[in-house]
């Protein structure tokens, strides 16, 4: 019988985020050789199981290998994992693509938008090399190199339009200390990284002017309201920049000092003038580079990005650090807006769980309510043996968009204890309703009244309107 083959992946190239991910791929049991581009980091790689260039202190997986030489690296490989700057990547992949497996699926780690064509990674991959969009994935969250390699808890979104794909390369770098999840948005995942770049510039320019936690907050905050505008408008779900891809990765960015574009953008608030702050930072700063690329892609969609247009000014040097903060500041007011969640599509729904003979109706209803299994249901009836298991009234949202109301703003609703139909407003009849619908010639009222308990005199009771 053939022995089972490890899953391979080739890591191109050996900087920082490349050397990190190697790690966590071998740590994972993934079979992994680094494409390096000079001699010396492979050799050291190979021989002493470090890289001098940028984490001579930590030892690297005694299985993990380094090479110069492309086709050696991309031999067999069931992954493609791509980290060098986003506007070299079109130049070094028409070098790479002839390697390439027919079932390679490649993997983007860049943050960036190309200058001049403003495509994202994924878009220059599938142009270059002709692979189909299925074979393209993309990994993104809230990961500082230095952290993961020391072993620090970390987590991120691998987003790919095939499932599969997406789980093989979950299962590929799924470690003790790196929890990987999974994603279809590939845009909101490359929109994510592209554009919290350029916001930690702001936040950077601002603690450099030093600006308090009041400012940082309001450019982190405003700049993800703008990132989700120019998602939504390019097709992502807006979901996403609430996860490891949007909201993680921008607060990482944006707070941490082993940031780059933070660090970039701290040395312009200082008064270093762009030259001088990317001599000092000695690292790529994606956010540089893809400011003025997102910018046109936000007025392509006529979308507002004023903290990204401010940054692309100021890199520019087209306005002074006062013109950036007054251009802000003194914008007209407006209301604050989120874009609206998307409905579900299709006939709505009845109930969540199909009907089962032995189970009333409300008893079903209080499974939804209520997740606790330890607690039998109304009637004796332990209803989680028979359906599947009940979710948090929360977490109906994404049912039900717009339909779960705040049961806590309602305790005391008309100086009356609140009751469990009232936390949910139940547009269609028989939706997750503990009363069943009237059938079509059912002469009775739609809401029947409530039994009267023995001893209690009865109260006639308004019908609301459904």
């Amino acid at each position: 019988m053939t022995p089972h083959r490890s899953t391979r992946a080739a890591v191109f190239s050996a900087g920082s985020w490349g050397t990190a991910v190697a790690k966590i791929l071998a740590d994972a049991g993934t079979s992994v050789i680094v494409h390096a581009r000079r001699d010396e980091i492979a050799d050291a790689i190979n021989t002493t199981h470090r890289n001098p260039g940028y984490f001579p202190d930590i030892e690297l997986p005694a299985s993990l290998t380094a090479t110069t030489d492309p086709a050696a690296a991309l031999a067999g490989a069931d992954f493609l994992v791509l980290s060098i700057p986003a506007q070299s990547l079109r130049g070094n992949l028409a070098a790479w693509a002839p390697h390439i497996g027919t079932d390679t699926v490649i993997v983007s780690l860049m943050k960036g938008v190309e200058q001049g064509s403003h495509l994202r990674a994924s878009q220059i991959i599938t142009e270059v090399t002709g692979v189909g969009a299925e074979r393209v994935a993309v990994l993104s969250g809230p990961n500082l190199a230095r952290e993961i390699m020391d072993g620090q808890p970390a987590a991120a979104t691998i987003a790919c339009a095939d499932e599969g794909a997406a789980h093989r390369f979950q299962k590929a770098c799924h470690t003790g200390y790196f929890r990987p999840y999974t994603s279809t948005d590939v845009t909101g995942c490359e929109l994510g990284g592209a554009v919290k770049n350029v916001i930690a510039l702001a936040v950077g320019i601002a603690s450099g002017m030093g600006l308090g936690h009041n400012a940082q907050a309001m450019l982190i905050t405003r700049g993800l309201a703008e990132t989700t505008r120019l998602g939504v408008a390019m097709g992502a779900d807006p979901l996403t920049f609430a996860g490891l891809a949007g909201l993680g990765d921008l607060v990482a960015t944006c707070s941490s000092p082993l940031s780059r574009n933070r660090t970039f953008g701290t040395h312009l608030g200082k008064g270093l003038s762009v030259q001088e702050a990317t001599a000092a930072t000695r690292q790529t700063t994606e956010g540089v580079k893809s400011a003025e690329a997102i910018l046109a892609l936000a007025r392509a969609h006529d979308v507002e990005m004023p903290i990204t247009g401010v940054v692309s000014a100021l890199l520019n040097e087209k306005v002074t650090l006062g013109e950036a903060a007054a251009a802000l500041m003194q914008r007209p007011p407006k209301p604050e807006r989120c874009p609206p969640a998307p409905r579900p599509r299709g006939p709505p729904l009845r109930r969540l769980h199909p009907p089962h003979p032995e189970v009333p109706d409300h008893a079903r209803i209080r499974a939804v309510r209520c997740p606790d299994r330890r607690h039998p249901r109304p009637g004796g009836v332990d209803d989680h043996r028979l359906h599947p298991p009940a979710r948090p009234l929360a977490a109906l949202e994404d049912v039900l968009p717009g339909h779960v109301h705040d049961h806590h703003a309602h305790r005391h609703h008309q100086g009356r204890p609140h009751r469990a139909r009232e936390r949910l407003r139940l547009p269609l009849p028989g939706l997750l309703d503990p009363r069943p619908a009237p059938a079509p010639d059912d002469p009775r009222p739609p809401h029947r009244e409530r039994p009267v308990r023995p001893g209690r005199r009865a109260r006639p009771r308004p019908v609301r309107p459904r």
